[in-house]
């Protein structure tokens, strides 16, 4: 159980750290006062003001959470995944299953604070203690768990999507030797990919109602984002969150069966 642990620990921290820059520039895209400005506008405006580190802004808290979001994730679906086996649950069902509930325990209990943070600091361009302070300055412990559904719906679907395509496409790739070393990676690429195309809607409305629609139902944001945006507002952002979701999750996986073998 340790050596479960420390292995999605210690994968979910390093994949975080890699694919951080991509997430940034993501949530800069998809909030609403960004809507008409480029991605390269905001890479030149952030490299300008503070270099390199403005695209680490926001990243302690996913960092900082990164390592207990992947043991309970992994640990959730482990605990799933073994007990719905003992119902004879079709395999494909128990890792959709597994998945979303993995992904939900993950995201209510911590990923939800880490995003409100991230969103708060990139959108406000302050640094995390001056944003905790605004946080609960204004809305108290509670504020913390802004937009806490949509954070649940998005990581459930990612998850629930990401392991059986994962589960699915690993042994594909394993039945190549040149493609053995890295078929870990390879799967946990095609799953977040997979992720992203299916729910990027509600990563779009997740990052308005955590900047400063928190007042405003799902219902009425996503009124207003097609109202604004059309159609593709929902999709704003796709690009750099594949960009970001193909390495993290493979990354995750990856590293995942690299420190479980070897820890």
């Amino acid at each position: 159980m340790s050596k479960d642990f420390f292995a999605s620990g210690l994968a979910g921290l390093l994949s975080q750290i890699i694919s951080w820059p991509t997430e940034f520039l993501k949530t800069n895209k998809q909030l609403p006062k960004y809507k008409n400005i480029s991605i390269l506008t905001v890479i030149k405006n952030e490299y300008k003001t503070n270099g390199i580190k403005s695209f680490y802004r926001g990243s302690l808290p996913q960092i900082a959470s990164a390592f207990p979001r992947s043991i309970v994730r992994f640990h959730v679906f482990n605990y799933s995944h073994h007990n719905l086996q003992k119902c004879n649950i079709n395999n494909t069902m128990n890792s959709i299953i597994s998945g979303i509930l993995g992904g939900s325990v993950e995201a209510f209990l911590v990923q939800t604070p880490a995003e409100v943070l991230k969103v708060q600091a990139i959108n406000k361009k302050q640094n995390i203690v001056h944003s905790f302070k605004t946080i609960y300055n204004l809305n108290g412990f509670s504020g913390f768990w802004t937009g806490a559904l949509p954070t649940v719906i998005r990581q459930g679907s990612s998850q629930g999507i990401s392991f059986p395509v994962f589960h699915k496409t690993k042994p594909i790739f394993d039945q190549y030797i040149y493609l053995q070393p890295i078929s870990s990676l390879l799967g946990g690429v095609c799953g977040g990919v997979t992720a992203v195309f299916i729910n990027n809607p509600i990563d779009s409305m997740k990052t308005y109602k955590q900047s400063d629609r928190k007042d405003k139902s799902l219902i009425e944001i996503a009124k207003e984002i097609k109202k604004t945006k059309g159609i593709k507002g929902f999709y704003t952002g796709m690009g750099l969150r594949l960009l970001r979701m193909a390495p993290l999750h493979g990354s995750t996986f990856y590293f995942y069966d690299i420190l479980k073998k070897y820890s």
